[in-house]
């Protein structure tokens, strides 16, 4: 027990004798600040309501024929210190067509049939730049309730009858 006890003396000795030897002077000094930005939770929320149109292939054929209204929702929309915001509607490429500039409703129990090309119809607040996007400019509303009708392009000469979609990405956006 004698040695036990002594050795454990001794041990605790180096290791005191250690750690004061590795604790030694400041050769040299910076101190500095780090920064964060902390944000309030976005609360916008955003809900779409399709008001699709029934049309008969003749009536496709013309260019300007309301397919659907889109209706579109947004609260809680905080421009904060941004310079501005908006709302935005796109179609991926799959359903762009780049050489007409035309959005395109497919068919999906049709594969590769004739799609309907259609387009957003121009409307005042609207901006449609890039084509396969357009977007609502905000004013600093918090809510915001907009339509934006989709209208038929030229070229639907080949147009079957059938149930047609298309997807859209709906965004609120600030700069």
């Amino acid at each position: 027990m004698k040695k036990t006890l002594i050795s454990t003396f001794i041990a605790a000795a180096c290791l005191t004798a250690s750690g004061a030897a590795m604790a030694g002077d400041k050769d040299a000094v910076q101190t500095g600040t780090v920064t964060t930005t902390v944000t309030g939770v976005s609360g916008v929320t955003i809900t779409l309501n399709d008001r699709p149109e029934t049309v008969t292939t003749e009536q496709v054929k013309n260019p300007g024929v309301t397919l659907t209204t889109l209706d579109i929702d947004a609260t809680g929309l905080d421009l904060g210190s941004a310079a501005g915001g908006n709302i935005a509607v796109e179609v991926d490429n799959s359903h762009f067509d780049s050489g007409s500039g035309a959005w395109l409703f497919k068919n999906p129990d049709q594969q590769g049939s004739t799609p309907l090309k259609a387009r957003p119809q121009s409307q005042a607040g609207w901006n449609h730049d890039p084509e396969n996007r357009v977007a609502y400019r905000l004013n600093g509303d918090q809510n915001v309730s907009i339509q934006l009708p989709i209208e038929t392009n030229t070229g639907n000469t080949n147009v079957t009858a059938g149930h047609y979609e298309m997807p859209v990405t709906v965004s609120f956006n600030t700069w």
